[in-house]
């Protein structure tokens, strides 16, 4: 799997044009959890200077910020995993993986209306992502058309409910539909639980 690994990396290189692409190395280093650990100041120049490389890519900026969101979140600083998960919206507000961290982080705060808000949002996001899978037509600025994000999907590198595991895919090469339908609406399926939860908290 390290080799598998190794020569995406290698691919994502050529992709870019750049000796060294940062992007991939978060990515990389989120699946590691080496992101965990690192000092807050180093941890925000490696995420700074990705941001810098692709300045010109909106998706891949999301992706850097996506990252960046989730490694807070994981390290328990919840108000700035929001902050950035927010910021994400302002660029893009049709990323239902984004919605959804938005709710949970809202929701074990105890924060249930902004909970209840972003759940709903997510679940509209899911219907019309299903829609995309049916029609077999995706935007052409949708995220999954973006190299660094299929990578990083495709290999479960990071948190996202597309393909949650190694094992949701055909071959490592191809991206499963069906699977990434199925996936989401698994997830529509617990959206609405966690809105039923957040009525018995009221």
């Amino acid at each position: 799997m390290k080799y598998i690994i190794t020569y995406c990396i290698g691919i994502l290189l050529l992709l870019s044009g750049c000796s060294v692409d940062r992007l991939a190395i978060l990515i990389r280093q989120y699946k590691s959890g080496e992101l965990m650990t690192e000092k807050t100041e180093k941890l925000e120049r490696k995420f700074i200077s990705a941001q810098e490389q692709f300045a010109a890519d909106k998706n891949k900026i999301m992706l850097v910020l996506y990252i960046e969101a989730l490694t807070y979140e994981k390290r328990k600083n919840y108000t700035a995993a929001l902050n950035i998960f927010n910021q994400i919206t302002n660029l893009n507000d049709s990323i239902s993986d984004v919605w959804l961290h938005i709710a949970q982080i809202n929701h074990l705060l105890n924060n249930t209306c902004k909970a209840r808000e972003a759940y709903l949002t997510c679940s509209k996001l899911i219907d019309r992502e299903v829609a995309y899978i049916e029609k077999s037509q995706w935007p052409d600025n949708h995220i999954l058309t973006d190299d660094h994000i299929k990578y990083a999907i495709r290999y479960s590198m990071i948190d996202n409910s597309y393909l949650p595991t190694n094992s949701s895919t055909k071959n490592g090469k191809e991206i499963d539909w069906a699977d990434i339908k199925k996936n989401l609406l698994l997830l529509k399926a617990t959206i609405k639980n966690s809105i039923k939860q957040l009525k018995i908290l009221e």
